[in-house]
């Protein structure tokens, strides 16, 4: 999993849903955002993307913490942590 800037890792999303994870990073007092995506060639739900919060009073307290793990169980969905970057608690 590679450090990036947040306008990177922001870049990989629509920007309709940029707003709602601002939101969520505040709501949540996130210290860091982890990128997750689909890599199976195989799978129609290849490139999916789910942008995770995580700091102090997330599920994972550090970008470290995601290594090794993954989002969704069926293993046609999958999706892997591929980039974090470091934000600040007023979002930036």
């Amino acid at each position: 999993m590679k450090q990036v800037m947040k306008a990177e890792l922001m870049e990989k999303m629509d920007k309709s849903v940029h707003p709602a994870i601002e939101a969520r990073a505040l709501d949540n007092k996130a210290t860091h955002l982890v990128l997750f995506e689909n890599q199976d060639i195989c799978s129609s739900q290849l490139g999916a993307r789910t942008v995770v919060c995580v700091g102090p009073e997330c599920t994972y307290k550090t970008p470290s913490e995601c290594n090794n793990h993954w989002l969704h169980n069926l293993p046609s969905q999958r999706q892997y942590p591929v980039m974090w970057c470091s934000i600040s608690l007023d979002g930036k």
